[in-house]
């Protein structure tokens, strides 16, 4: 009977230094073998991760410029909507005397549009059938320098359906969507 507790002893002695694993079978679980990841395995994933990255902040960054785009179409065609009310109740369209006094436009288009991407500016002038109005949703990307150079404005008429955009300065060809 002692040499039977004996085994026993032995065999759950055994079995607590040896790690059973699915994939490779029998693993000890020493000081020479401890479980955990090689560096090799650390570097690959590390370098995958970079490629993800890589690929998916400048899509990343397309998507909010052209959200940004979006913005500025409702804004502006918000103002036209507020400017044809503008014209029905004062006989003239309005224009910010400072041209992009966001406040004045506000508080006299009675719309609340703000300034955190856009600028905002609006022109008029001319009288009775003639009168016109142009407003305006400008921004410089904040990572160019001088910002005058570079970015891109949308523009809206009374004559216009839809606004359009123009690049500024320097924006070139791909600075509009």
């Amino acid at each position: 009977m002692a040499n039977a507790l004996t085994n026993k002893k032995r065999f759950f002695l055994l079995a607590r230094k040896i790690h059973k694993n699915s994939l490779t079978g029998f693993i000890p679980l020493d000081s020479k073998h401890l479980a955990g990841f090689t560096l090799l395995e650390l570097i690959t994933v590390v370098i995958i991760v970079a490629i993800l990255v890589a690929i998916s902040v400048p899509q990343y960054l397309k998507t909010v410029e052209r959200s940004y785009d979006k913005e500025a179409i409702a804004n502006l065609k918000l103002i036209k909507a507020a400017q044809k009310i503008y014209k029905l109740e004062y006989l003239v369209y309005y224009g910010a005397p400072n041209q992009d006094l966001i406040n004045l436009i506000n508080l006299n288009l009675r719309l609340d549009l703000n300034e955190s991407v856009w600028d905002y500016y609006i022109v008029s002038g001319g009288v009775g059938q003639n009168n016109f109005f142009y407003a305006y949703a400008r921004r410089y990307p904040p990572y160019k320098n001088p910002p005058e150079d570079y970015g891109r404005r949308w523009g809206i008429s009374q004559a216009l359906d839809e606004p359009i955009c123009a690049p500024m300065g320097g924006g070139g060809p791909n600075a509009c969507p």
